[in-house]
């Protein structure tokens, strides 16, 4: 491969980096709202819909949540860090 693919793939590698950062941290974010009641404060009010139901949808939706953040970018950065690797260029952090 090119120096301009190899950079290509490092600046790849860095931006799914900072989206899984962004991911993760929404996810936290969420669960610090639920924790704090807030969201079962507001959408019983918008929904019918019983506090266990809200807690039901709420861990469930972190949960499919982060999924999609480890298959979306947490495995393409894994992959492609590899890849770097095995090339012998030195991954940026």
């Amino acid at each position: 491969m090119t120096p301009v693919q190899d950079e290509a793939l490092r600046t790849f590698s860095r931006i799914l980096g900072t989206c899984i950062l962004i991911g993760f941290g929404l996810s936290t974010l969420w669960f610090v709202a639920y924790e704090g009641g807030l969201v079962c404060a507001i959408h019983p009010r918008l929904f019918p819909m019983t506090d266990q139901e809200c807690t039901l949808l709420t861990y469930g939706g972190i949960g499919i949540f982060k999924m999609l953040v480890l298959v979306l970018f947490v495995a393409p950065w894994i992959a492609i860090r590899l890849e770097l690797r095995r090339r012998g260029t030195r991954p940026e952090t």
